[in-house]
């Protein structure tokens, strides 16, 4: 409300009512104008001096049209946008001539018929109370539109990057599962070397009277673990205990090979 702006590219100042920033770059530039014959027409109405009132309001109106279609309100705005550290162009402006009541739009017409003509050529939008409360409802609308689709672009990038923290949270626990594969296999390994080799030594020894200090005994077979890859999709349901030999085949279907 009530923004000064400035044209550099003409170096003057400029200071509409009003600017609402709408989405997709465009801009509603609302400024008011009236006269002080709005306000003699009343006293002269009726009089010899009515037609001389209107003439004078026509005069005094286009003065004012001209001068607002004069008005470089995209560079000024523009130069704005580049002073607040914005990026872009604005793809249009929209300048409404705001009257202050809608009497005064019927005695415009009176005085100029023409005057919405050369105002609709100009670019301006004229309009009173009830034209601009319509035009603000759009732009309302517009806005809420525009923030709908800000936040729908920024749910759209928030799930692109959940998915990516997923793939690589799936890299993770895929390297996890190898490593437990790895160390399961080492373990089977170290496993069978001390069952078929150091296990049946000691025992040689414990036979030839070499005993452990604490009298402890030694393990007959330390079990060995096997880690199976399941190829196939897994269904939820109940699922059953089974107890598996360790020396047992694996079932080709809970095999990887």
């Amino acid at each position: 409300m009530q923004q000064t702006i400035y044209d550099g590219a003409e170096n003057s100042k400029l200071r509409p009512d009003a600017v609402v920033f709408l989405p997709g770059q465009s801009v509603l530039v609302i400024d008011s104008k009236a006269s002080k014959f709005l306000l003699d027409l009343a006293e002269a109405e009726g009089s010899e001096q009515e037609d001389h009132v209107y003439k004078d309001l026509a005069r005094t109106m286009n003065q004012h049209l001209k001068g607002l279609s004069g008005r470089n309100y995209k560079n000024a705005i523009l130069e704005g946008y580049k002073n607040a550290g914005r990026d872009g162009e604005l793809r249009g402006v929209f300048t409404v001539m705001y009257l202050p009541n809608d009497g005064a739009l019927e005695k415009l017409r009176r005085a100029d018929p023409s005057f919405a003509q050369k105002a609709s050529k100009a670019q301006i939008i004229l309009s009173g109370p009830e034209g601009l409360a319509g035009l603000i409802a759009v732009a309302s609308q517009q806005i809420d539109l525009g923030k709908q689709a800000e936040n729908q672009e920024k749910i759209i990038e928030s799930i692109q990057r959940l998915l990516e923290s997923l793939a690589t949270c799936l890299g993770h626990v895929e390297k996890v599962g190898r490593g437990i594969r790895s160390a399961a296999d080492n373990f089977a390994g170290l496993t069978g070397s001390i069952n078929s080799r150091l296990l049946p030594r000691a025992r040689s020894l414990i036979s030839l009277g070499v005993k452990p200090v604490r009298h402890e005994t030694l393990e007959q077979r330390l079990p060995a673990y096997k880690v199976m890859i399941l190829e196939e999709n897994v269904i939820e349901g109940e699922a059953e205990e089974v107890e598996a030999n360790v020396n047992a085949p694996v079932p080709k279907a809970l095999s990887k090979d």
